[in-house]
């Protein structure tokens, strides 16, 4: 979510992502997902079919971010192609706006590829090449009858039509009616709580701060002048913003990304409401004290000295050279519109609709897809409902069913809902039951496949493989991500199974490691999301780097240019646009095809662009960091088949509503589904018991105290050895020694700077300034170190801010420079800095946890919660620094209601660090230790 809540959530997924940036040079394959009913007539008559699939926008809604800049590209070469032939563009009537009752399925048709049948019914449509002469399509939940994903396919004879279904309504004859509204009711409302508590938190911070210091906290740009860009984002308008005059100026340290939502304002408007004017009435008509933003847009790109902005309409006087702007970091509500999109699914039953779903098309539609066939003669034409909804049902609304009233589920070996969906693969289901033997190791046959995995972790897979829903705790990030990576590899290279399969997770990180894990692996995946949070080095996997390799990109090229020549409004050029989109149509149906696993986070997973796939097999990374209804949108897509992996001991779901926290919205699905009071509570389960991140100077506190001594090592060898290069000591002055001479791997800095409250949040600008000095300190030591080995975490936001502003001092990284050589001069730029709940998930060579607090109360906050300790202490793998006030943690108290006792586990920390003497004492302590 924005940074309107009060922390950073760092990696995890900004709301209003836009992502596949000019997705191709030119038009697209507007039949694979454009186009609707009439759009052969539209070509002919010379109309732009792009435009006017973009009239069927509905309010001042944005389109699905993943999508807009694609829309934006065909829209934008297309003005190109016919520039001067139809500058009047035909509007069609979109539906009546659904009623309040079933605003789902409003929200679940918006802003798909939209077009009207004869009887103006809402219909979408894909194609792409996987049917064979026109025989019915196998059934998606038995992968044994589908062709390998890993098989190159030929496009020449087939093309199978996806069409979405309508939505199932809730009926008497639904067994799982009552839980449904019981469920639905219950997480709907609470994200609508977390909305309006996040709306209300950005409302309050324009009413309460004056502009010059949310410039300075990096809320604001402001004194910004605004030119409207030429290409439209999908309809939309887009603007440009920068400082006005020459010279390029560039803006200072912000918090505005690409996919922020942001406030567009005028620069004199006082959002502030000053005490003595809070009942004045004289606001600007645009906006004014308490009244919040004028406009709402995206951030769709951003540059150091310019930010482009998208808006759902046109704002007045915005280019007029005489107005300055001001933008604010907003709110988006995507993650609300795709909560309630997939839990207007949850009546849809997937295996009814894959048994029901294909037939052979229209000659009508049959002829309307030839119009833009690159070669149509003696193609066969079906159709296939796309999957929607999940088959988990009887699992997930278990604990919302009335007892008794649930029907148990008929036996019928043909309906996967009883077991996993690969328990017809004798081959498969032989090495799970061997690996899952109780009371031994796993037991190897002749044939079976190669898995240099410990004991834990070939269970793990074997319980992912042969159960439709499992649970796995996994600690550390190198232990579970192999064990993904390892279970998918068996999937596609051993038993090459080819239904698809998709692997997502909370963060963007996350999904990054996997999608370059399965890469190194063999795998071909498809990395697909908002290109400004994909790892840059994960190019050449994302949908732009396939199609750019595609052996017909010359051919593309080729016919861009021939297109382009032609004369406008030709019958040339007729043809020649046909021929284009039908390439790139065939490019996209090849690229799609080959694919084996595609990797999204949460949010991304159902963008428009991935209904060519249907997901019948889910890995779902990071479950513990989900709140519960993010946690139901990647399994909407036909998921029949799943795998959690988490760990419900570090931090819950970021929730920062009251309501919401206390109605459960802050409990994951997999903390739900885990615990033993559920009603899941049989479900299969089991632990990873080896950690592979940190050195075991620096592990040992949480194995004890967090998971009662059931994990062991995994970075030392037999003989003592460590591994992955944790050998390797740290030079500064900031640590101690043990016995030995050598440096302790977890060292405290104590001090006695006092914390101040900031903007509702807590800062201590002294402890920021210690933590600096010991950052430029590692970077001047270590030149093995880059700024990138390095994070600094803190628990608050107020801290992060000052935090930043020091390392970021332009002064400071100047005096810096002249002490670092060459390549490593911007080091300190590198330093990732970020909450501790931004943090989870995540790792560093070196870690440096500022704790912030330090008053005379004793007083902790919420960093009484064990989780976000242990989160705080299991992030570094070599070396851990800490820094705070002793006396404050070592007689932590508690919050009045707080059940983990986390300042516990503060008390038990500081008399460990103390008894190893692992602590610099501040200089009031130093001749006299407590």
């Amino acid at each position: 979510m924005p940074s309107s809540k009060s922390f950073n959530a760092g990696d995890i997924e900004e709301p209003d992502d836009i992502a596949e940036l000019s997705r191709f040079d030119s038009s697209s394959d507007l039949d694979l997902f454009d186009l609707g009913s009439t759009e052969a007539q539209m070509m002919e008559a010379g109309t732009s079919p792009v435009k006017d699939a973009l009239i069927h926008r509905a309010d001042d809604h944005f389109f699905e971010p993943q999508d807009i800049e694609y829309l934006a590209e065909l829209e934008h070469r297309m003005d190109e192609m016919n520039e001067g032939d139809h500058p009047n563009v035909k509007t069609r009537q979109v539906e009546p706006r659904f009623n309040a009752a079933s605003m789902s399925q409003n929200l679940y048709q918006k802003f798909r590829s939209e077009s009207f049948s004869k009887k103006g019914s809402l219909e979408m449509h894909y194609t792409y090449g996987l049917g064979r002469n026109g025989k019915s399509i196998p059934s998606r939940f038995d992968w044994r009858q589908r062709a390998t994903s890993r098989t190159r396919k030929q496009f020449g004879k087939d093309i199978v039509q996806r069409v979405m279904p309508a939505l199932a309504k809730s009926s008497k004859d639904n067994r799982w009616r009552d839980a449904i509204e019981v469920y639905s009711e219950k997480f709907l409302n609470l994200q609508r709580k977390e909305f309006e508590s996040e709306t209300q938190i950005a409302s309050n911070r324009l009413s309460s701060t004056p502009k010059w210091q949310l410039v300075q906290q990096g809320f604001c740009i402001a004194d910004v002048a605004g030119t409207w860009v030429k290409q439209t984002m999908g309809g939309f308008q887009t603007a440009s913003f920068a400082f006005p005059g020459k010279g390029n100026r560039r803006f200072v340290w912000n918090r505005l990304t690409t996919g922020s939502a942001v406030g567009l304002s005028p620069n004199d408007a006082d959002l502030f409401v000053h005490k003595e004017d809070a009942l004045s009435s004289d606001a600007s008509e645009m906006s004014g004290p308490g009244q919040g933003p004028a406009f709402v847009g995206s951030i769709v790109k951003q540059e150091p000295g310019r930010l482009t902005v998208m808006f759902p309409r046109q704002v007045p006087g915005l280019d007029d050279p005489r107005n300055l702007w001001r933008l604010d970091l907003w709110v988006s509500d995507i993650v609300l519109r795709r909560t309630e999109e997939a839990f207007a699914t949850l009546n849809s039953d997937p295996v009814m609709i894959d048994s029901q779903s294909t037939r052979m098309a229209a000659e009508q539609k049959r002829r309307e897809i030839e119009h833009y066939d690159e070669q149509p003669i003696n193609r066969s034409y079906t159709r296939e409902t796309i999957l929607s909804g999940t088959a988990l049902r009887d699992i997930l609304l278990k604990d919302f069913s009335q007892p008794g009233r649930a029907v148990p589920f008929r036996k019928d070996p043909s309906h996967p809902q009883r077991q996993g969906i690969f328990s017809k693969d004798m081959l498969i289901m032989s090495w799970c039951r061997r690996q899952l033997r109780p009371g031994g190791v796993p037991l190897e046959v002749e044939g079976d496949p190669n898995v240099r995995l410990n004991t834990s972790q070939r269970k793990a897979i074997a319980m992912m493989l042969s159960e439709r829903l499992s649970l796995i705790q996994g600690v550390s990030r190198k232990g579970k991500t192999r064990t993904i990576i390892e279970a998918l590899h068996l999937l596609k290279s051993h038993w090459q199974v080819s239904v698809p399969i998709l692997v997502t997770g909370y963060t963007n990180t996350a999904v990054d490691n996997l999608a370059e894990g399965l890469t190194n692996r063999g795998l071909k995946v498809l990395r697909y999301g908002a290109k400004i949070r994909i790892r840059e080095s994960l190019w050449p996997i994302t949908l732009d780097g396939y199609i750019e390799r595609h052996p017909s990109q010359r051919n593309l090229n080729s016919l861009k240019l021939k297109t382009f020549a032609a004369s406008p409004g030709s019958d040339e050029r007729t043809a020649l646009q046909k021929k284009l989109f039908g390439l790139e149509r065939h490019m996209m149906q090849e690229t799609a095809a080959g694919i084996d696993v595609v990797c999204a986070t949460c949010i991304s997973s159902v963008s428009r662009l991935l209904q060519i796939y249907d997901f019948p097999v889910v890995f779902l990374d990071e479950a513990s960091m989900a709140t519960e209804a993010t946690s139901i949108i990647p399994l909407t897509k036909g998921c029949a088949h799943l795998a959690m992996i988490g760990d419900h001991k570090q931090l819950p779901p970021v929730v920062i509503s009251p309501e919401a926290k206390n109605g459960g919205l802050s409990r994951s699905l997999f903390e739900r589904l885990i615990q033993p009071k559920s009603a899941n509570s049989l479900l299969p389960t089991i632990m990873l018991d080896t950690q592979y991140r940190m050195h075991p100077a620096i592990s040992a506190f949480p194995i004890e105290k967090f998971y009662n001594n059931s994990l062991s090592d995994g970075t030392v060898e037999n003989d003592g050895t460590l591994r992955f290069g944790l050998e390797k000591t740290l030079d500064t002055e900031f640590q101690t020694l043990d016995k030995t001479g050598a440096p302790h791997r977890m060292t405290f800095i104590d001090h006695d700077e006092p914390e101040i409250p900031y903007m509702g949040s807590i800062q201590n600008q002294g402890e920021a300034n210690i933590v600096s000095s010991i950052v430029l300190d590692i970077l001047i030591n270590n030149p093995d170190l880059d700024g990138s080995d390095i994070g600094v975490i803190a628990p608050y936001a107020g801290q992060i801010g000052a935090l930043e502003r020091i390392l970021h001092d332009p002064e400071r990284l100047e005096h810096l420079s002249h002490l670092l050589d060459g390549d490593r001069m911007t080091a300190p730029l590198a330093v990732e800095i970020s909450t501790v709940d931004g943090f989870e998930g995540r790792e560093k060579k070196i870690i440096i946890f500022s704790t912030t607090r330090s008053n005379p109360r004793h007083a902790i906050g919420f960093m009484d919660d064990w989780r976000r300790l242990n989160v705080a202490l299991t992030r570094a793998q070599r070396s851990l620094i800490v820094v705070g006030n002793y006396p404050t943690l070592s007689n932590a108290r508690g919050f009045h209601g707080n059940r983990t006792k986390g300042h516990l586990y503060w008390v038990d920390l500081m008399r460990a660090l103390k008894r190893k003497d692992a602590i610099l004492w501040s200089e009031r302590r130093r001749t006299t230790p407590p």
